[in-house]
């Protein structure tokens, strides 16, 4: 006879989550079969038995001296608990490096772009020094040729040919 996934979590003394990683990490053997809602994992009363017997359904917790106490807990949601714990760690741990890195990168594309910046306007400066000579030139040789022109055509008296 097979268990149905839920079955068999309330025979482990494991939560629905811990067995279907434990099938996927290959721990269980189950079987998908068609169920009533699509497939369903069926597992056997033989597999059952052989994690049973590899597996403590529960750990216990000795608590401080000044407690004096021990706990019984499910060795299933003491690994749970476990893996949040390292998985908040990581997370945490990962998420600041991430950010110090980000920091850093934005820190140096501000410098970069205030360097960048900087170069930027001493050439519109040195530019606009350029044009400003060049048409200062053009308008004094416009004004010596205007003034040639002018001035030869204006006093006509006295000139040779």
């Amino acid at each position: 006879m097979g268990y149905t996934l839920r079955e068999a979590c309330t025979q482990l003394g494991i939560a629905p989550n811990t067995a279907r990683r434990w099938i996927k990490q290959g721990k269980l053997k189950a079987e998908l079969k068609p169920g009533v809602y699509g497939d369903e994992y069926e597992i056997d009363d033989a597999e059952i038995e052989r994690v049973k017997s590899g597996y403590s359904q529960t750990t216990t917790i000795v608590r401080t001296p000044e407690q004096n106490s021990t706990v019984e807990v499910p060795t299933s949601w003491l690994l749970e608990q476990l893996e949040d714990r390292i998985t908040t760690v990581v997370r945490d741990t990962v998420r600041a490096q991430v950010e110090a890195e980000v920091s850093a990168g934005l820190e140096k594309l501000q410098r970069e772009n205030e360097a960048l910046r900087s170069v930027i306007e001493n050439r519109l400066e040195e530019r606009d020094r350029q044009l400003t000579e060049a048409m200062t030139n053009l308008l004094e040789a416009a004004k010596e040729r205007h003034d040639q022109q002018h001035q030869s055509k204006w006093w006509p008296f006295g000139r040779r040919k």
